[in-house]
């Protein structure tokens, strides 16, 4: 691990990618139910 990284950086940067890809997966879904009516 890089100096000046803490764990906690590492778990927040982790949690943000996470958040991104669960907003981004909802919004391509939503996409495709309006899409789809």
């Amino acid at each position: 691990m890089p100096d000046g990284i803490s764990p906690l950086d590492t778990l927040r940067l982790a949690n943000g990618v996470y958040f991104l890809r669960l907003e981004a997966g909802a919004a391509r879904h939503s996409t495709r139910l309006v899409v789809a009516r």
